[in-house]
């Protein structure tokens, strides 16, 4: 397949010339993640520079009957709406739209954490799943044959608002986007989850 991982790359790396992605780049682009507020109910996504804004987030946490969709991520720069990410009250899956394009997310079994949804920028399944069991809220972003293509790094402190996604080199474009609006679901759930649980 196109992006397969080259045998001069690290493990894990991976460039595409069908993804308009930088392929050039040598080491992992950090996205960072800061919360506005008390209420964590607006973010934004920054790039490595930590100064220029890429992805403007707004979360709608009336519950599940609140206002849909209960996610909203727009490109910073041109207020364009990159997804939305909308859960349900009778179903575990969630429904998330990418540059128009609709899927789901969903878990991958009943005894898993695992989620997955079909990605239009590789034309196969995706999945988050928790990196390593004592995870902390951090997860890997994988295809089907285990190849890395991202990292989310939760904050260590409850006071500290900065969470990370780490991208492969290369990672970019169509792809970028479905691991943020993928990636924010995923987080919006576990916060959700642990909202539930605490009540």
């Amino acid at each position: 397949m196109a992006y397969n991982q080259p045998q001069s790359q690290p493990m894990g790396y991976t460039t595409s010339p069908n993804l308009a992605l930088n392929s050039a780049a040598p080491t992992p682009r950090l996205l960072h993640i800061y919360s506005k507020g008390m209420t964590h109910r607006h973010a934004e996504i920054l790039d490595s520079d930590k100064q220029t804004p890429l992805y403007r987030i707004q979360v709608n946490s009336g519950g599940l009957f609140g206002s849909k969709p209960h996610v909203t991520v727009v490109n910073a720069a041109s207020n364009a709406l990159v997804g939305t990410v909308t859960f349900h009250s009778m179903s575990r899956k969630i429904d998330l739209t990418i540059n128009e394009q609709p899927t789901t997310l969903s878990k991958s079994g009943i005894f898993t954490s695992v989620h997955e949804f079909r990605s239009s920028a590789l034309a196969g399944s995706l999945k988050w799943k928790r990196d390593g069991l004592f995870s902390g809220g951090n997860m890997l972003f994988i295809d089907e044959k285990e190849q890395l293509f991202a990292r989310f790094q939760a904050s260590r402190s409850a006071m500290k608002k900065e969470r990370k996604f780490e991208l492969s080199p290369g990672v970019g474009g169509v792809l970028m986007d479905e691991i943020v609006v993928s990636g924010i679901a995923m987080v919006e759930l576990m916060r959700r989850a642990a909202a539930a649980g605490a009540g």
